[in-house]
């Protein structure tokens, strides 16, 4: 099975794969940017050291079995936020999610981060197209696969749970392997 590498690095930011190892300073990094999360992330709310444990733990069976790839972004030497690439019911496509802790927002991390895991993507031969899904009411999240030349293909109605800030419908954005060649 193809898979991306276990680093990666953008213009700005380096991702590097989640481990079991990452336990503890990963919980501070959820824990210092839950107020900022919780608005669009339903399991920021009461996350823990068990969860964040089992989280890890998921990342490395995930990542063993193919079906997604989660990062840590580092940038300035500093674990900042998080990625990934989960792969779609259709094996040919490719979901990005991510976050960064507030401190760090507004200098371009989310678009590296997103740019370097499309490349890294379409390097894996059966993908055929990159998705992004973000809350409608989450115009930060928006505005990176606006930046990228992601086309909107559409919406859906939000499944439960529902965090605050919630529209109740998600926006999908996609782009095509020919597209990123571009």
């Amino acid at each position: 099975m193809n898979r991306p590498p276990e680093q990666l690095a953008g213009q700005h930011v380096r991702l590097v794969r989640w481990r079991a190892a990452d336990a503890d300073w990963a919980l501070d990094l959820v824990r210092g940017a839950s107020d900022h999360l919780r608005a669009f992330l339903p399991w920021v709310d009461g996350y823990n050291a068990e969860q964040n444990t089992a989280y890890l733990k998921s990342c490395e069976a995930n990542w063993n079995d193919g079906s997604s790839y989660q990062y840590s972004i580092w940038a300035s030497g500093r674990p900042v936020g998080s990625c990934g690439l989960t792969r779609r019911e259709d094996l040919h496509v490719m979901e990005i999610g991510y976050w960064l802790h507030p401190d760090h927002t507004g200098n371009g991390f989310a678009s590296d981060s997103v740019r370097t895991l499309v490349k890294a993507a379409f390097e894996i031969p059966e993908t055929r197209s990159v998705e992004i899904i973000h809350d409608a009411h989450n115009l930060a999240s928006e505005a990176v696969p606006r930046r990228l030349g992601f086309t909107r293909i559409g919406t859906r109605k939000s499944e439960p749970p529902l965090p605050p800030a919630d529209s109740g419908t998600e926006v999908i954005w996609a782009m095509p392997a020919a597209a990123s060649e571009s």
